[in-house]
C-alpha cells in the first residue's frame, strides 16, 4: 500500500503542528514562572516528546534578531547550531533517558535515572541551561521514581526536567507534587494527517489516510504502524469481517501474523492489541446507537462493523472487550505468543450469535 521504508517521525526531528501552548508555558518569556520540573501527560503518540525537544531548541538556541517592527522570531531556525546538535542527538547540555526498546520488557533502569544528578550538577557547556527529558515515566520502576525525587526536591539552578507520561499507569503523588502537570490532548484528523504526511514524504496517500484514521489523533503511532505492517494487516482483517466468509486456515494465518511471540514481533502484537480493542469499542458503541462521527472511520471498517453488529448483541461485544483486554494484557506482560488469543477473538466474532 505504501513506500514506508524511508520515514522520520522521531520527536527530535518532527515538526510541531499543535500544542504550541506547551512551548509557551515552559520556554516563554515569563522566566519567574518557569518551573524546574514538568510532566507532559497525554495518550502515547500525540507529540509530548516532540514538545519537549522543541522546548530544548528554544531555550538553547541563539536569540535571533528582531524583525523590522521589533517582533522577535518565536522559534529557532533549523540552521541554528544548537538545533542541529539537538536533532543529531549530540547536544552536551541535553540528556535524554529512554527505555531500551530492543528488549521485550523495555524499562528505564534506576542507574539511568541516577545519572541525572551528576549531569545536572555540571556547568552548562554551551549556554545557560541543562535539560533532561525522561521518556517515559510509564517505563520507570519504583526505584527509578524514588531516584528522580532527589533531583526534583533539590533542583539545581538553570535546570529543567521534562517527564513524559502516557497515562498507562498513575504518576506517583510524590513526583506529581514536585512537578507541574501539563495535560495534552490528541490532535484533530487533519493535523494528524499533516504530521504523518511530513514524516512519510514518499508514502502513498491511501496509506497516509488510513494511518491517520487509525492513529486517533496520535500521529506518533504511524511509525509503529510502518514498522509492524499493521495498516495492511488490519485492512486484511477488517476485510475478513466485512465479507463474513472465511475458513479456519484464514483465521489461523491472520492470528499467527498478529500474535507471533518474541521481541522481534513485540510492536506488531502491541498494534494488534490496540487495533482489535479499538474495533470492539466501536462495535459495542455502534450497537447501542452511539455512532461517534467525530472520529473518522474507514469504509472497510463501516462494512465490517455492520456485519459484526448485525450478528452480536452490544452487551456481548462489551463483554468480549473486557475479557480479551485482560487476556492480551496478561500475555503481553509475560511476553507470550498472542496468536491463540487473536484466534479465539476472530472465531467468536465470525460466529453467529
Amino acid at each position: 500500500m505504501a513506500d514506508i521504508e524511508d520515514h522520520d517521525l522521531h520527536p527530535r526531528r518532527s515538526k510541531l503542528i499543535s500544542h504550541h501552548h506547551v512551548l509557551e508555558t515552559i520556554a516563554g518569556d515569563d522566566v519567574e514562572r518557569r518551573h524546574h520540573g514538568y510532566i507532559l501527560s497525554g495518550p502515547k503518540g500525540i507529540g509530548k516528546a516532540t514538545c519537549a525537544f522543541k522546548v530544548a531548541e528554544k531555550l538553547f538556541s541563539i536569540p535571533q534578531e528582531a524583525g523590522l517592527f521589533g517582533d522577535a522570531v518565536s522559534e529557532p531556525s533549523e540552521d541554528d547550531p544548537e538545533v542541529r546538535l539537538i536533532r543529531a542527538g549530540s547536544h552536551p547540555d541535553l540528556m535524554v533517558i529512554e527505555a531500551d526498546q530492543s528488549k521485550a520488557t523495555a524499562s528505564i533502569s534506576v542507574d539511568q535515572i541516577r545519572s541525572v544528578i551528576p549531569f545536572l550538577s555540571h556547568t552548562p557547556s554551551r549556554g545557560s541551561w541543562r535539560i533532561v527529558i525522561i521518556d517515559a515515566l510509564d517505563e520507570m520502576n519504583i526505584n527509578g521514581a524514588n531516584a528522580i525525587l532527589k533531583t526534583l526536591e533539590e533542583p539545581p539552578e538553570k535546570a529543567i526536567v521534562m517527564m513524559i507520561n502516557h497515562r498507562s499507569k498513575p504518576v506517583l503523588p510524590t513526583i506529581r507534587s514536585r512537578a507541574q502537570m501539563i495535560h495534552m490532548t490528541p490532535l484533530g484528523f487533519e493535523e494528524t494527517r499533516q504530521v504523518i504526511r511530513t514524516g512519510f514524504a514518499e508514502a502513498d496517500q491511501d496509506w497516509i489516510d488510513v494511518a491517520a484514521a487509525l492513529c486517533d489523533g496520535a500521529p506518533g503511532l504511524a511509525s509503529l504502524f510502518a514498522q509492524s505492517g499493521a495498516v495492511d494487516l488490519y485492512a486484511e482483517t477488517t476485510q475478513m469481517f466485512a465479507g463474513f466468509q472465511t475458513d479456519k486456515q484464514t483465521l489461523d494465518a491472520l492470528s499467527a501474523q498478529w500474535g507471533a511471540g518474541g521481541a522481534k514481533n513485540l510492536v506488531r502484537r502491541q498494534m494488534g492489541q490496540m487495533l482489535m480493542l479499538r474495533f470492539l469499542t466501536m462495535a459495542a458503541r455502534l450497537g447501542v446507537g452511539q455512532n461517534n462521527q467525530e472520529k473518522p472511520r474507514l469504509d472497510i471498517e463501516d462494512r465490517a462493523l455492520g456485519q459484526i453488529c448485525g450478528r452480536h448483541q452490544p452487551w456481548q461485544l462489551a463483554d468480549w472487550h473486557l475479557s480479551y483486554r485482560n487476556r492480551m494484557d496478561e500475555a503481553m506482560r509475560l511476553n507470550l505468543d498472542l496468536a491463540p488469543v487473536f484466534y479465539d477473538l476472530f472465531d467468536q466474532l465470525m460466529a453467529h450469535d
